[in-house]
C-alpha cells in the first residue's frame, strides 16, 4: 500500500514500477475503488456521500486479499486503508474506531506480510509536479478545498495535513504493516530499486520487519 506527503510525490509512479517488476501482480489504482466488484458497496457509499463504515470496508478488503491468495499474486494498492478512512466522519468522531478498523485490516492481511511505503519529500515540489502532470483541473479542484487556486496555497494545505499522514503511518505500523519511508526526491528508478530491495524481490517477503521500517 502507498502513502505520501502530498499528491505528486510519486506514489502512482512507484506503484506502476512495482507492478511492472513483480509477477504475478494485481495493481489496484485508487480510482478502481469505484469499479472493482469487491468494492461495490464501498463505492456506493462514497457516491451517495453516506461514506463507508468499517462493516462496509472490511468485506471488500477480505475479498481482495482472498483473490491475492487464490492467485499467489502480489497486490500493489496505489493508496492505503488508513488514509482512505481517516478523514471520514466516523473516523474523525472516534480515533478508537479508526484504530480498531486498521487493526482489523491488518489481521485480514497478516499472512500476506503487508507492506506500506511512505514517500517523503518537499511538498511544494510535489504539488508543482502534480499540477504539471494533471493540469488546471487539479489546481481548480484543490483550490476549491483551500479557498485559493494557487500552488503555494495548495502546498500549504498539504503541509497542514502532515500530522494526519503521520498518524496514518503509525496506525499501519501498529496493525502489522512493515512501513518503509522512501526518499522520493531521488529519481524514480532509485526509489523503485529501494522498494524492491525492501520487498526482498524476487523472494517472497518474510514476516520479520527489516531494520529500516517504522516501528
Amino acid at each position: 500500500m502507498m502513502a505520501g506527503v502530498a499528491p505528486g510525490i510519486g506514489k502512482s509512479t512507484l506503484a506502476t514500477g512495482l507492478a511492472t517488476a513483480l509477477s504475478p501482480v494485481d495493481l489496484f489504482g485508487e480510482e478502481q475503488v469505484f469499479t472493482r466488484p469487491a468494492f461495490a458497496a464501498v463505492a456506493q457509499r462514497f457516491r451517495t456521500r453516506t461514506f463507508p463504515t468499517p462493516d462496509v470496508f472490511l468485506p471488500a478488503y477480505a475479498a481482495t486479499f482472498a483473490d491475492l491468495r487464490a492467485t499467489s499474486a502480489w497486490g500493489v494498492l496505489d493508496w492505503n486503508c488508513a488514509s482512505m478512512a481517516s478523514d471520514l466522519p466516523w473516523a474523525l468522531d472516534s480515533p478508537t474506531a479508526l484504530r480498531s478498523f486498521i487493526d482489523d485490516v491488518g489481521r485480514l492481511a497478516a499472512d500476506l506480510a503487508p507492506v506500506a511505503f511512505f514517500l517523503e519529500g518537499d511538498v511544494l515540489t510535489a504539488t508543482q509536479r502534480a499540477v504539471a502532470e494533471r493540469g488546471p483541473s487539479f489546481l481548480a479542484q484543490w483550490g476549491a478545498v483551500v479557498g485559493e487556486e494557487s500552488i503555494e496555497a495548495i502546498a500549504a494545505h498539504h503541509r497542514s495535513l502532515r500530522p494526519m499522514h503521520d498518524a496514518d503511518v503509525r496506525l499501519l505500523a501498529e496493525a502489522g504493516f512493515a512501513v518503509h519511508v522512501l526518499d522520493a526526491t531521488r529519481p524514480a528508478p532509485a526509489v523503485l530499486s529501494d522498494a524492491l530491495a525492501l520487498l526482498r524481490w524476487p523472494s517472497r517477503p518474510s514476516r520479520r520487519c527489516p531494520s529500516r521500517c517504522v516501528n
